[in-house]
């Protein structure tokens, strides 16, 4: 799921509700509400609701605590901003034990789960669709056509991991709308799935193209755990705990000529902004001629 003006998933989703139950609601007047919410993250003032928001991560589970404790503090608001009904957002559906505590602090509670998003989807399929990225498959032979890794003898060691325990596993770039499914294997190191994947979008001839001036890095997002080309990484997708349908964040680092610095800190020079190259276009181009080869 993917909003352009959030970047991270909780405010992703409190948005998508919105948008969702403005639709539902068939009404413009649900008000998005900034911290301190105070147990409140939606308002619809003419019905007298109150939304609260709670998302949920693969692999973590719905903070029952959290939730117990924004409806406490909504209660506390109920003077300042009425509400008659009170909702739980959730993109899990809640368990009867979860359900049971929230309704012990206030009986009227009601949620919308899991179910009721996937059935507002459905309701509402081109209106939602811009927020989900298109998955893209990239084909298993992919790699075995790339000159690079058979020149540089990188193809065979990377070869002879991918013969057992596959895998498929899911990449996306925050910045990009599609999502990739690879398949790979669990006895695949980091260390190798970053060379692939540098091969595969191939990063090294965005270096060729500005003469050396720029390079880009390829890093991984796994278990809330960054892995980049600085250190290597033997650790298997195995030992990291990845299974099939994991998915993996891709972040790429610009460098730059001289003192290979990140074009963030380069920027806090304003002498020589003006001489770097588009980041956007760059990685644009990246994935666009990398999409229109699968």
């Amino acid at each position: 799921m993917t909003i352009n003006e959030e970047n991270n998933f909780s405010d992703i989703w409190e948005s998508f509700c919105l948008k969702l139950l403005k639709l539902n609601y068939r009404t413009d007047e649900i008000e998005r509400r900034r911290p301190p919410e105070q147990g409140i993250d939606l308002y619809y003032k003419k019905n007298k609701t109150a939304f609260q928001c709670k998302s949920t991560l693969k692999g973590s589970k719905f903070n029952i605590t959290n939730a117990c404790s924004s409806l406490r503090g909504a209660i506390q608001l109920k003077n300042i901003l009425p509400w008659s009904n009170y909702i739980i957002c959730s993109n899990e559906n809640l368990t009867g034990d979860q359900f049971t505590k929230l309704q012990s602090i206030h009986p009227d509670i009601d949620i919308y789960g899991k179910d009721y998003w996937i059935g507002l989807c459905q309701r509402f399929p081109e209106q939602v669709k811009a927020n989900f990225r298109v998955l893209c498959e990239i084909p298993e032979n992919r790699i075995y056509y790339d000159y690079l890794l058979q020149i540089n003898g990188e193809l065979d060691a990377i070869q002879e991991k991918l013969k057992g325990k596959p895998i498929n596993v899911l990449f996306y770039y925050h910045g990009h709308d599609r999502i990739y499914n690879l398949k790979i294997s669990k006895e695949l190191n980091v260390s190798m799935l970053l060379l692939l994947v540098r091969r595969l979008f191939k990063l090294h001839e965005i270096t060729k193209e500005h003469k050396g001036t720029v390079q880009i890095k390829p890093y991984f997002l796994i278990n809330n755990n960054r892995f980049d080309e600085k250190t290597e990484h033997d650790l298997t997708m195995e030992e990291l705990g990845l299974i099939d349908g994991s998915c993996i964040t891709l972040g790429l680092d610009f460098l730059f000529q001289g003192n290979q610095i990140t074009r963030s800190i380069m920027y806090l020079n304003k002498d020589l902004s003006p001489q770097l190259p588009d980041q956007k276009s760059i990685i644009k181009n990246v994935f666009v001629r990398f999409d229109s080869t699968i």
